[in-house]
């Protein structure tokens, strides 16, 4: 009612025919404008917390596998989400490496969770329902995993607290000996598949790294 109101008015006051395109658009904005409140949908939150199973309200990343689970990594543990409904593992009731996590990526086509945590890499193979742990022992650079991204030779990058960019192969978890060292403390990695890694620093800009010759490129604001 409001849009047809606006549109005569506009009509009455400008006649010219130069002002015709221009009423015209302004009247069809406000029409939609009005479409838009009308046909506005509601949404509803659904809060899930300690109460409903999981180990920390405190959460610092989550993951949706194929299954249609919804992951939420903790400082307290991992936790899986169907509904309502929360499984929580720990280290001490599962074999999750530490409870201190950091993050989380799933790999789809292996259907695999990857864990980051303050202790290593702890990865859970969805089919098995079995995890397996990679630390400082098994050859990671460092034990604080800050964030993991695929690459695109089909490996995990991982993030490490010293700035290492490193990979593994979910297949074998196999850790590559070499590490690409960034030499400051880095969030997040994308490889271009040009032979680049982009990563991106927690104080101090970003990086790109030839991961040809291992160079680096350190851009700042």
């Amino acid at each position: 009612m409001l849009s047809e109101i606006f549109f005569v008015h506009l009509l009455s006051e400008h006649s010219s025919t130069s002002n015709m395109k221009r009423i015209l658009l302004s009247a069809i904005l406000a029409m939609f404008c009005t479409w838009c409140l009308q046909a506005g949908e509601t949404y509803t939150f659904k809060n899930i917390g300690i109460r409903n199973g999981m180990s920390n309200g405190f959460v610092v990343d989550v993951a949706i596998d194929k299954r249609g689970f919804l992951w939420a990594a903790t400082e307290s543990g991992l936790n899986r989400i169907a509904g309502s409904f929360c499984t929580s593992y720990t280290a001490e009731n599962s074999g999750l490496l530490c409870n201190a996590l950091t993050s989380l990526y799933y790999d789809a086509e292996k259907d695999k969770l990857c864990i980051g945590t303050q202790q290593g890499l702890s990865v859970y193979d969805c089919r098995s329902q079995r995890f397996t742990n990679l630390t400082p022992k098994d050859g990671l650079s460092c034990p604080t995993v800050n964030g993991m991204f695929p690459a695109k030779d089909g490996r995990l990058l991982i993030v490490l607290w010293n700035g290492n960019i490193q990979r593994v192969n979910l297949d074998t978890y196999k850790l590559a000996k070499s590490c690409f060292h960034t030499g400051k403390a880095s969030r997040s990695v994308c490889d271009d598949g040009k032979g680049h890694l982009l990563v991106g620093h927690i104080y101090d800009g970003m990086s790109v790294v030839d991961t040809k010759n291992h160079r680096i490129r350190h851009y700042r604001h």
